[in-house]
């Protein structure tokens, strides 16, 4: 073989080794698009999908700040405040309704010790009869 033929079929052998290099080159850049292009759409979910718990959250915070003014509406209005009273407060929340996550609701009033025995007193004859404060004794209040 001459030196002429051997210099014509050299970038012939070279030929497969470039087209090789080439699709290599693409397929890498191919699928860095891909996984930048995922990355973006999932970044974008993720995204959506907390502005959509943030909004739920903010929804039910100001759902239930609503409920405890309306208890506090309740507690404003009524000088005495029994058990009846505020069951049917908390019945007409329809909490089941719309407040789901309640589990539920109460009432506290403060009562200085020499007003335990007849607040004791008065939620027996409202029915419930196993009804007393405690720890008994003077705490600070």
């Amino acid at each position: 073989m001459n030196s002429t033929a051997q210099f014509k079929s050299r970038p012939l052998r070279l030929l497969p080794w470039a087209v090789l290099c080439t699709l290599l080159a693409f397929t890498f850049w191919a699928s860095w698009r891909v996984t930048a292009v995922t990355r973006q759409k999932n970044r974008w979910h993720f995204n959506n999908a907390v502005l959509e718990i943030e909004s739920s959250i903010s929804d039910d915070v100001n759902n239930f700040t609503a409920m405890l003014r309306g208890g506090a509406a309740l507690a404003a209005t009524m000088n005495n405040v029994n058990s009846a009273r505020f069951e049917t407060f908390v019945d007409r929340l329809q909490l089941r309704t719309y407040y789901p996550g309640v589990q539920g609701v109460g009432y506290a009033r403060k009562v200085t010790p020499n007003q335990v025995a007849a607040v004791e007193e008065n939620m027996r004859k409202d029915g419930i009869t196993n009804f007393f404060i405690y720890p008994t004794g003077n705490r600070p209040t």
